[in-house]
């Protein structure tokens, strides 16, 4: 399922999810021209989570991770954890490979079980629960 992380290719993630952003774990650059859009968690903006081809599906994410240009922490933690660092470092060298893996969990993801009705709910918010 790592492999699903891969879609933060494209898109973009508000500053609230990552600022202040972490200085000692990432590439300095990286971080500096991060700061400068998002220099705290009140502003409202947006950063590209791929800043290498944000409009393109491919595995430049991947790649960018060990390089210490993984926007949010749990981007960062793919290449630092010992569990998946070698997924990372498959994905950056063979996109091909990291596609059919994507697509593979995405189609294992759709089998999940769909809550119908009141089982579930469509959330306003993603990091939240909506209010009753």
């Amino acid at each position: 399922m790592q492999s699903c992380a891969g879609a933060h290719t494209i898109g973009r993630s508000h500053c609230k999810n990552f600022a202040p952003i972490r200085t000692n774990d990432i590439d300095a650059a990286f971080a500096k021209s991060v700061s400068e859009v998002c220099p705290n968690v009140n502003v409202n903006r947006t950063v590209f989570l791929d800043g290498s081809s944000p409009n393109y599906f491919d595995n430049s994410y991947f790649k960018n991770l060990p390089a210490k240009k993984g926007l949010l922490p749990s981007d960062e933690n793919l290449s630092l954890d010992s569990r998946t660092s070698s997924i990372v470092g498959t994905n950056a060298n063979d996109a091909r490979k990291w596609k059919k893996q994507f697509v593979a969990a995405i189609m294992k993801m759709g089998t999940t079980d769909l809550k119908l009705g009141s089982e579930g709910e469509i959330r306003r918010v993603c990091s939240q629960i909506n209010a009753q």
